[in-house]
């Protein structure tokens, strides 16, 4: 008789995962490999191995099908706006447009912006009307279904939408760039038209953030950068912890020991002290002025101002508790930030060699890790299933039974 392995079945699995509180994104590639396991049983360690690709760093997303156009003629012009030079060509664009944007307003700063007919005003409206069509030639070649499934090109319309937004305001107001006899010179003073300019200017920058994702080395930074904001609430906890326990601490060493008193306005003190520098509101008085003085020695912000006048107010001992917490906070906690940004990226450039798929062919979903533990889960050691096996079976509330034993 062969023995028989204990495992639940593909459709047990289907429903826990659909049952589960996952993203969509997660749970739509969890589905996506039980499909290649259809009909398999699932052991403890192929369950745990099944559940690994929750931490996968990325999963792929299928863009919505090219509608290509029957004409030949057609279909090649499609081909060229779909193809990733005709990107480029516009990442160029936008670039030439902010180089042009930081000579004027460098060089002829007062006739660029005051001026109706400046050339900055001229070439700002030319690059909108490219930017529009450019979008509009996407939008075509690509269709719709496929348009709003890539990121970059939602981020460009609304930045176009809004650059036309505002190029409609000032026409609207002063009349169209180009130059003509009968109009003045001069751009209409109101808080409305520096406004628009300004926000003109703003958004045409903020067309530069198209090139993080198309760049590598930048894609990489700057996803390390939000998964460093969505998994660092473990780390905000300890530094909050430190911070109450060191501040309390603080209110009950020090509370009280430097008084204000009107008449040390009119005294003379020497530069660079606690009394000349008028920092009276740095104390132990109260908690919110007690962690604004842990942050002033954190960052080493005249931090010995605060250890010369406690030590004169209290005791030379007093170094003890600024000397603990610049340890703690600096050379302990932000050097543990330091180490976590580091290791993310080591790990984040290890793993991007093993992507085979262009940004062109699919969108990329990045998944975040909840925790720090989640974060750097490859390289902890992880207990061998029959250590777990054991655990569960000492388990109060719980039974387990092995195929050995049915056998």
């Amino acid at each position: 008789m062969l023995p028989t392995t204990s495992g639940i079945g593909s459709g047990l699995m289907r429903s826990i995962i659909e049952r589960c509180s996952l993203h969509k994104y997660i749970k739509s590639t969890l589905l996506e490999e039980l499909k290649k396991n259809e009909g398999e049983i699932f052991t403890a360690t192929k369950f745990q191995r099944f559940f690994s690709a929750m931490d996968r760093d990325i999963v792929h997303k299928p863009k919505a099908a090219v509608r290509w156009f029957g004409h030949p003629k057609l279909r090649r012009i499609q081909r060229v706006f779909l193809h990733k030079y005709f990107t480029y060509f516009g990442m160029l664009v936008a670039a030439s447009n902010l180089l042009v944007i930081s000579v004027e307003l460098d060089l002829k700063r007062d006739s660029s912006l005051y001026e109706k007919h400046s050339m900055l005003r001229v070439l700002n409206f030319i690059f909108v009307v490219y930017y529009l069509l450019e979008q509009l030639v996407r939008l075509w070649a690509n269709g719709w279904a496929r348009y709003i499934t890539d990121p970059s090109n939602v981020f460009d319309a609304v930045v176009t939408v809004a650059l036309i937004a505002g190029e409609i305001v000032t026409t609207a107001i002063n009349g169209t760039p180009f130059y003509s006899k009968t109009d003045a010179s001069i751009l209409h003073r109101r808080p409305i038209v520096w406004n628009v300019i300004r926000i003109i200017n703003i958004l045409i920058m903020v067309r530069m953030f198209k090139m993080v994702p198309i760049v590598r080395s930048m894609n990489l930074v700057a996803s390390v950068l939000l998964d460093l904001i969505k998994n660092m609430r473990s780390f905000l906890g300890i530094s909050v912890v430190c911070f109450y326990a060191f501040a309390m601490l603080g209110m009950e060493l020090f509370h009280g020991a430097i008084e204000y008193s009107p008449k040390m306005s009119n005294q003379t003190y020497d530069c660079g002290t606690y009394e000349q520098l008028e920092y009276w509101a740095n104390n132990f008085d109260d908690f919110y002025a007690s962690v604004v003085v842990l942050w002033d020695v954190m960052v080493v912000n005249n931090w010995q101002v605060f250890l010369y006048v406690f030590a004169r107010k209290t005791s030379p001992w007093s170094y003890l508790f600024f000397i603990a917490w610049w340890l703690l906070s600096v050379v302990i906690v932000l050097n543990l930030f330091t180490a976590i940004i580091m290791e993310n990226f080591i790990m984040k450039w290890d793993r991007r060699h093993q992507l085979s798929a262009s940004s062109f062919d699919c969108v990329t979903v990045p998944v975040h890790l909840n925790t720090v533990h989640s974060m750097f889960k490859d390289l902890l050691e992880e207990p061998a299933d029959s250590e777990l096996l054991a655990a569960l079976k000492d388990h109060h509330y719980l039974r387990v039974r092995s195929w050995e034993e049915e056998g």
